[in-house]
């Protein structure tokens, strides 16, 4: 299922893709969508080594060039130290805008390089493989992204949208339900308490309309700079 998002404005518009086996596939999907060659992965070291190996693969098997910094998991990389060591390195990479951020994780990674992608060389296009739960229905949304300060948590960001957000919920399954997040669940529930309100208020839709209908609704509430327009079904 894709998602089609646009802002308020109509300037950047991007699809919210959900399917099955989409790491698997992450190379060939990025090449038809016009990615550069040169790519940088940002991961952590734990989804690293869960998700990185066949995400790797497909990039290079679609003839990507990828280079790969896997922080520390956890809050406590989404720092402003942390943000300067990334750029540092893409720095002594001669990194230029003519390459693409890939961000392959959970909501630290997405804000880490979302953040990083939206300052480095006064700004990189950049892609978002979200990994868990709460990183699929909310931090890849939006183009939300930002670091901690000590008296804070995102007191230091800014509105970076990505190019596109990939969501594989077979990465889910590699989550304890500690891992996958009481917070994670908690917001799913939320939303999907107005959604169904607001479904039935819409009236009676087939399976694949409740589910395109409940998409729109969750994207569209991540984002308050942001409008959502399905894809056009083909005549």
């Amino acid at each position: 299922m894709t998602i089609r998002v646009r802002t308020a404005r109509g300037a950047i518009r991007y699809p919210v893709r959900v399917s099955a086996g989409l790491l698997e596939r992450a190379g060939g999907i990025l090449r038809s969508a016009g990615v550069p060659k040169r790519v940088l992965v940002v991961t952590d070291r734990t989804v690293e080594k869960l998700h990185g190996g066949r995400f790797l693969a497909s990039l290079r098997r679609a003839g990507f060039h990828p280079r790969v910094i896997a922080i520390p998991p956890g809050e406590r990389s989404k720092t402003p130290e942390r943000m300067r060591s990334l750029c540092d390195r893409w720095a002594a990479w001669r990194v230029d805008r003519s390459e693409a951020v890939l961000a392959l994780g959970g909501g630290v990674v997405s804000d880490l390089a979302g953040f990083a992608a939206a300052t480095y060389a006064r700004g990189l296009d950049w892609y978002v493989f979200p990994t868990t739960l709460l990183a699929q229905a909310d931090a890849s949304i939006g183009g939300k992204v930002g670091v901690n300060l000590q008296h804070g948590k995102n007191l230091l960001g800014a509105f970076h949208h990505p190019r596109g957000v990939f969501s594989d919920p077979r990465a889910l399954r590699t989550l304890t339900p500690k891992r996958n997040g009481f917070i994670g669940w908690s917001y799913v529930s939320c939303v999907g308490t107005n959604v169904r309100r607001s479904m039935k208020a819409r009236g009676p839709l087939s399976v694949s309309g409740r589910a395109r209908f409940v998409f729109q609704r969750v994207f569209s509430s991540r984002s308050p700079s942001s409008s959502v327009r399905p894809r056009p079904r083909r005549q």
